[in-house]
């Protein structure tokens, strides 16, 4: 009886840790891109971006 509590008591904490941790990652995330990101007349990187989508966000394509 003592291990099948202490089993259902490690997974009943697991799960509450993994999901108090998700709520800290989505509200830190949520604060860090609350503000709209502009790319116009910035320099991109080219691993992010291809050419075209660079062009169409009216950004500066950069190879690096």
């Amino acid at each position: 009886m003592a291990r099948i509590f202490g089993v259902i008591w490690t997974l009943t904490g697991i799960v509450i840790i993994s999901v108090l941790i998700g709520q800290i990652a989505t509200s830190l995330t949520t604060v860090t891109v609350e503000k709209e990101i502009m790319l116009y007349g910035r320099e991109v990187s080219l691993k992010a971006y291809t050419y075209h989508e660079g062009v169409k966000e009216n950004s500066l394509p950069v190879l690096r």
